[in-house]
């Protein structure tokens, strides 16, 4: 009842309240006047601001009908576009009262088009011909002419006459299912369809998969963010490799809220040092400085904008890295670092859970207590990096000038690694160290599993050796027993 009712006649009624109610007819047409007329709650002057505005949106064409028997359609344009179109022909605003009853009726209707639309793709489930429908096109539709193939397995045989080639219509679970092949033979979609090219009946060019490839990452894009755009505290996982030469930055982000996982957009990564014009969205500052060839951290700069822009995406364009931060409220003291003059007391419940911060300016002898009201409901963002240069420097960036709410942990692996070869350097090693045999067996034991792998490649990139090395494992192997 707090969304609205259908009738069999396709109209209804849209609940703005529980007592307040905009009626709807079967032909899609809507009494705004009459509405404004007998509800107690719309002063008369908001209704007259209303149909001026409205007839302004009639002169361009924007809307068609009249105030009086508005469709519902046009209704629905009027108040997406009212408070745009006013701002950009520098008009008087709204007021508060009918700024109000704008948002109020804008509400109203998007919960009824949702309703409407559950009970359209409801009837559509139960009408069972979703997988006999075409895959939707934004190309035109073609004559059948053109849509004609070869009618005999002569035609390619040189016997007859030729056909011309022309589209088809390809079933969505065709496509489906051979996405699914695809994947289970280990081949990428264009790959798998070359093979099916020369097919008398029904062949596929490589290039349909693009298009193909697109909607299905924008349907994954659409369904990721519907449990990401309004999460408070996003864990989002991210590294770098290369990809064709290319500098790709890929992650994964979660969300302990909704517990819903995603992959994010990959993000290709500029890594050289030199900045030509238009290559960077540049901020005031860092264009100056880009400018002066001043610029030393360009690589941890080019990750914050991508994981930035991989935000961006994955919550439908709600949240951004600044979404994090906090500069010109209170949190923003219990956030940077303190000078000398000053001191944090944090207080807690006797369970471990923050109570009260003060912080203490000794030199005017005053004590502030933070507003910690707003800290409940504050967006956080975990990132998870390898311990890199570019991402130690963009962590000290943001911990030790920023006002962010941002917590970053490390990936362990790469860590032990870099303590394992460093352990066993030749240039740790000390020649009245007992422990210098290990280092020496740790090392050499390093070089050659290095080497016996990296065979695979050699020599110079051929996978020569590989044949040597399966037949040096082959008899080593029959030397053993299981005994």
């Amino acid at each position: 009842m707090s969304v609205g009712r259908l009738n069999r006649d396709g109209g209804g009624f849209c609940y703005l309240s529980d007592h307040r109610r905009l009626k709807v007819e079967g032909s899609g047409v809507v009494d705004i006047q009459s509405f404004m007329v007998n509800d107690p709650d719309i002063h008369r002057n908001v209704m007259t601001a209303f149909r001026k505005l409205w007839d302004d949106m009639k002169e361009p064409g924007i809307i068609s009908s009249e105030f009086t028997a508005a469709s519902f359609i046009d209704l629905t344009i009027f108040l997406a576009k009212c408070v745009k179109f006013k701002r950009d022909r520098k008009m008087k605003t709204l007021s508060s009262n009918g700024l109000s009853l704008r948002n109020l009726l804008r509400n109203a209707v998007v919960k009824f088009l949702a309703a409407s639309l559950d009970v359209v793709v409801m009837q559509a489930q139960l009408a069972g011909d979703l997988e006999e429908r075409e895959i939707p096109s934004r190309g035109k539709k073609r004559s059948s002419s053109s849509r004609q193939l070869a009618a005999s397995d002569n035609a390619d045989d040189g016997e007859g006459p030729k056909l011309r080639k022309g589209r088809i219509s390809v079933e969505i679970g065709t496509i489906w299912n051979m996405v699914d092949h695809a994947k289970q033979i280990g081949v990428s979609l264009p790959v798998y369809l070359q093979t099916q090219e020369k097919q008398k009946h029904g062949g596929c060019h490589g290039q349909a998969a693009q298009l193909w490839i697109r909607k299905i990452h924008n349907m994954y894009v659409s369904r990721a963010t519907l449990g990401f755009r309004d999460c408070e505290h996003l864990n989002l996982i991210a590294d770098a490799s290369r990809f064709s030469g290319r500098d790709t930055l890929i992650g994964a982000a979660w969300s302990p809220e909704s517990g819903v996982a995603a992959y994010v957009n990959n993000q290709f990564l500029r890594s050289g040092k030199l900045i030509g014009p238009g290559d960077f969205l540049l901020d005031g500052t860092i264009e100056v400085l880009a400018a002066q060839r001043k610029v030393e951290r360009q690589a941890a700069y080019c990750l914050l904008q991508a994981l930035s822009n991989q935000i961006k995406h994955l919550t439908g364009g709600s949240k951004t890295i600044c979404s994090y931060d906090y500069a010109g409220t209170d949190l923003e003291l219990a956030l940077l670092n303190l000078t000398p003059g000053h001191l944090r007391v944090v207080t807690n419940d006797g369970n471990g859970a923050i109570r009260d911060i003060f912080v203490q300016d000794k030199d005017k002898n005053t004590i502030r207590k933070i507003d910690l009201s707003m800290a409940h409901t504050a967006n956080i963002l975990t990132l998870g990096m390898d311990q890199g240069t570019s991402g130690t420097a963009l962590a000290g960036f943001i911990c030790g000038t920023s006002t962010h709410l941002i917590h970053f942990t490390w990936d362990p692996y790469h860590r032990c690694s870099r303590d394992m070869r460093l352990a066993t350097s030749m240039k740790t090693i000390a020649a009245s160290d007992t422990r210098t045999r290990i280092k020496l067996n740790l090392h050499q034991a390093h070089l050659a599993s290095t080497y016996l792998f990296s065979v695979n490649y050699k020599p110079y990139g051929n996978a020569g050796w590989h044949q040597s090395k399966l037949e040096l494992v082959e008899h080593f192997m029959s030397m053993e027993d299981e005994d």
